[in-house]
């Protein structure tokens, strides 16, 4: 063994394991920061999922680029969540905006095909231009290719999923569509 391993070993044994989860989070939290400025969100993603494995209590800055790796990614589920959790821990004016222009510029969906079917698509004729939107229906189509399902949100426009037509616009109220692949018809909720 190491001369580094034997000693991080000694030093463990001496550390209650919460002073260890404490120590871990703050390595995490560096990492985490120094990938958030460099915008490398995948990086930050990993950081903040290992750091709430960990359950040690996350500062405010942490939920935040949590929130803004979930983002880059086009999970507005995620991105939503984590920015509750911050407005409860540190409410503030600038997270509530962020998190009503989310329900008021993007679409609740819960998209389906009864019975499950991996492989089917969510298209659209236009891409958004937002970097944001852009990475939320690509997200999306990955979901929909994947499980045949997708729960959560998009941006406005006009989609086909698993050949039916949807129209989203910003402000609809949350819209469901369960596409029958066993008989070619849908259900619009």
């Amino acid at each position: 063994m190491s001369t580094l391993l034997w000693i991080t070993l000694a030093l463990a044994q001496d550390q209650p394991p919460a002073d260890i989860a404490l120590a871990e989070v703050r390595q995490h939290h560096d990492e985490l920061v120094k990938l958030a400025g460099k915008n490398r969100w995948e990086g930050v993603e990993r950081h903040y999922l290992a750091m709430l494995e960990l359950g040690v209590p996350l500062g405010d800055d942490d939920h935040l680029a949590g929130a803004q790796a979930a983002r880059a990614r086009g999970d507005v589920v995620a991105m939503l969540d984590r920015l509750k959790v911050l407005q409860a821990q540190a409410p503030s004016a600038e997270t509530q905006a962020w998190v009503e222009q989310i329900h008021s510029d993007w679409v609740q969906v819960r998209l389906s095909t009864s019975p499950p079917t991996p492989g089917v698509e969510l298209e659209t004729r236009r891409k958004p231009f937002a970097a944001d939107e852009r990475a939320g229906v690509e997200f999306a189509q990955a979901q929909v290719l994947e499980l045949g399902a997708f729960s959560g949100w998009l941006p406005p426009g006009n989609y086909r999923f698993a050949g039916a037509r949807v129209s989203l616009d910003a402000g609809d109220a949350p819209v469901e569509l369960v596409q029958d692949m066993a008989w070619g018809g849908k259900k619009i909720r």
